[in-house]
């Protein structure tokens, strides 16, 4: 539920008297502008004569609806529901299908007071008490639901097809078919509901509704902040953009923010104020008073609206069996607006003045800025703005900072990336889902239920993913990622001594040919790895790479002899296969398998990763040391301080450079000298598990609980 919610004792008795802004001065003056204000950027790490911005990018999780009690915070999400347990932010939970949930792509929370939670999915309603699923709902009669809300025993629900009321177990719809928006409860049993065709006002299932042609100055209601018992704030949208709208219990007034080039995330209400939430700052409104300082900027108004009598009408009820069938219909022109945040419209040229009751805007320093916030709510008397790939910034109502994430996007050890023919990042998250890496906002994609993905890289010609068909005992399946989803490339039945378990990496090589590394569940020796097998659409061979591998059998044409214990590949080097494993650094290639061992130059012998450089040189970090591999032998003369660091995981950029991490921290290696980069350069860490560099040239770091990019911004 957005803004104030009955259920939260902190915020029952902030509705019952309202918002009194009235008292609070406004302060304009003609200094330089506070909406102009710069953004303080991401932490920046020196690296050498490099300098990059430091993004912390642990949970892209998307949010759509935050509900809290003093005690916990539910957050829906499209991987289920997160649920914070007050002063343990950092150990959440998530309910998910496995759980119980009908589905995972979650819509809209509300907790009640006694802790009984409401959840709408894409797939239906359910309840969780006591951090279960206790069973589904009948599913309200307002269609897709965007927003929900509790009004002592009663849940009100919000969607697409209107407003639905459940009442003694029993759902109703209430007023007539719109598309709902916001719920927003206020004192005195008022329930203020926004749509995309106006704001309707109800109490004891009266409707008073503010519709266009009726002085409300655009249809679609995005936030609502009561300031009384008929006095309001909106943020309302428009197709020419976003203005803030005032209710003054006569008249409607519309108004925008001149200079203000970020858009509007939210209108929220937090410790007695109203705040204006945008990208990089949030803003106390503010109004009446002097106009005396460059503290606060003032609003330019836009419109008012003659006092015409709103729409009043007793609402009709119609219990969910009473409906005819209802097919949803995007009649909605502003239905994107639903969820992307919309710049404030800009001051018309030649604008005629307009009497309006003054407002302003101020910084509010006491909030955090979040760049890219993207939506904000409030909930029991906490103030909540989702930060990008970031999880949640979190106001507590005694105004104390949290950071709510869940940092479970990737495997712990295993960071997978690869960039598509257009150029973007795509990640493989912990989840099997594909993250595809945007600026500010990422978005998830679910590959088909009938394949469990376990791997993904890239090539020339795109980016791929792969995994075991589930239900099979032993076959996989390739897919390239395009614009418009996965695109299949090839299916194998393979040949392996027990089922197949998963595919835990991947290499792709020119024309689509695939080198997939096994895990399997062998009957004899148990769950372990078991080398590779290399499939291609152009014909049905398969070719098998394991350590009892056989040319003249069942292996395949070119089946090689490689230690099954294999964790990375390296296909960089023309007609060259390279390995990391167990017994060392292997190269496949020239119809035969060369493993570099103590015996050849490797030591330690154990080889954590491969990566192929510039010319014919080829990094590995073995047990003892980082090296490299040139002119027919190995070379550890490297500097102390690398070794110290002990790199356990290899990259190389797109300039051919070398970047190296390890439980230490990192180095750089330019090609003439090693720079580190950790703590004392201005990464929050020393203790880094993997590293990799995409199309774009950013660096991504995985540390034990986050994932850093280090970007050129």
């Amino acid at each position: 539920m957005r803004g104030y919610e009955r259920g939260a004792p902190m915020l029952r008795r902030r509705t019952a008297r309202g918002l009194g802004l009235g008292c609070v001065p406004v302060l304009v003056g003609c200094g330089a502008s506070v909406v102009a204000a710069p953004l303080i950027g991401p932490p920046r790490v020196r690296i050498g004569a490099l300098e990059r911005a430091v993004v912390d990018a642990s949970d892209p999780d998307e949010i759509r609806d935050v509900s809290a009690r003093a005690t916990d915070v539910w957050v829906a999400t499209d991987r289920g529901v997160l649920v914070y347990t007050v002063g343990r932010e950092h150990e959440p939970q998530r309910i998910t299908r496995a759980q119980g949930l009908v589905s995972d792509d979650v819509h809209a929370v509300a907790v009640h007071e006694s802790g009984r939670c409401a959840v709408a999915t894409s797939a239906g309603l359910v309840e969780i008490e006591g951090g279960r699923v206790t069973g589904a709902v009948e599913h309200p009669p307002a269609g897709r639901i965007v927003d929900l809300a509790w009004m002592g025993s009663t849940l009100w629900a919000c969607g697409d097809l209107g407003l639905a009321r459940r009442r003694d177990g029993q759902w109703a719809r209430i007023g007539e078919r719109a598309g709902c928006t916001t719920l927003v409860s206020a004192a005195d049993g008022v329930l203020w509901v926004g749509t995309t065709s106006g704001l309707w006002r109800l109490q004891q299932d009266v409707v008073r509704e503010h519709a266009p042609g009726h002085g409300i100055p655009e249809p679609f209601v995005r936030d609502v902040v009561p300031l009384g018992p008929d006095r309001l704030l909106a943020l309302l949208v428009g197709p020419a953009g976003s203005v803030f709208a005032h209710w003054d219990g006569r008249r409607w007034y519309a108004y925008t923010i001149a200079g203000l080039q970020a858009p509007a995330v939210g209108l929220v209400p937090h410790r007695e104020r109203v705040l204006l939430v945008t990208p990089g700052h949030s803003f106390v409104v503010r109004t009446a008073g002097l106009l005396e300082t460059s503290a606060t900027e003032a609003l330019h108004a836009l419109s008012r609206s003659e006092p015409r009598g709103v729409l009043s009408y007793r609402a009709r009820e119609r219990l969910a069996e009473q409906l005819e069938p209802e097919t949803r219909r995007d009649d909605d022109p502003l239905g994107q607006t639903r969820r992307e945040p919309v710049r404030l419209v800009p001051v018309p040229e030649n604008a005629p003045t307009v009497s309006a009751p003054a407002f302003g805007v101020a910084i509010a320093d006491d909030v955090p800025p979040v760049r890219d916030a993207y939506l904000a709510r409030a909930s029991g008397g906490w103030l909540f703005v989702a930060d990008g790939p970031r999880g949640l910034v979190a106001l507590s109502p005694a105004g104390a900072r949290a950071e709510l994430r869940s940092r479970d996007l990737v495997d712990d050890d295993d960071l997978q990336l690869a960039s598509d023919v257009q150029g973007q990042t795509w990640l493989l998250a912990r989840d099997g889902s594909l993250v595809q890496v945007r600026e500010g906002r990422w978005r998830r994609f679910v590959p088909p239920g009938e394949v469990f993905v376990t791997a993904l890289a890239g090539a020339d010609t795109g980016a791929y993913v792969a995994g075991a068909v589930r239900g099979a005992l032993a076959t996989v399946r390739v897919y390239r990622i395009a614009p418009d989803g996965l695109v299949p490339v090839v299916e194998r039945a393979l040949q392996l001594p027990g089922p197949l378990v998963r595919v835990p990496f991947m290499g792709v090589e020119a024309g689509e040919r695939f080198w997939l590394a096994l895990e399997v569940d062998d009957p004899a020796l148990g769950r372990r790895m078991r080398g590779a097998a290399v499939i291609s659409a152009r014909d049905e061979a398969v070719t098998y790479h394991h350590r009892a591998a056989r040319r003249d059998g069942p292996d395949g044409p070119g089946a090689l002899t490689l230690p099954d214990e294999i964790s990375t590949i390296d296909l960089n080097q023309p007609g060259m296969a390279w390995f990391a494993t167990l017994s060392g650094a292997v190269r496949l290639g020239d119809h035969q398998a060369v493993v570099f061992g103590e015996a050849r130059g490797v030591r330690g012998e154990i080889v954590t990763d491969v990566a192929v450089g510039t010319g014919e040189r080829v990094w590995v970090a073995a047990a003892e040391g980082l090296g490299f591999y040139e002119n027919r032998r190995f070379h550890f003369a490297v500097p102390a301080a690398v070794q110290s660091a002990r790199p356990t995981r290899l990259a190389i950029d797109g300039e051919g450079n070398l970047w190296c991490v390890g439980p230490r921290g990192g180095f750089f290696h330019d090609g003439r000298q090693w720079h580190p980069f950790g703590r004392a350069q201005g990464l929050p860490t020393d203790t880094l598990r993997d590293v990799e560099v995409d199309a774009t040239g950013r660096v991504w770091l995985l540390a034990e609980d986050r994932l850093f990019v280090l970007t050129r911004r």
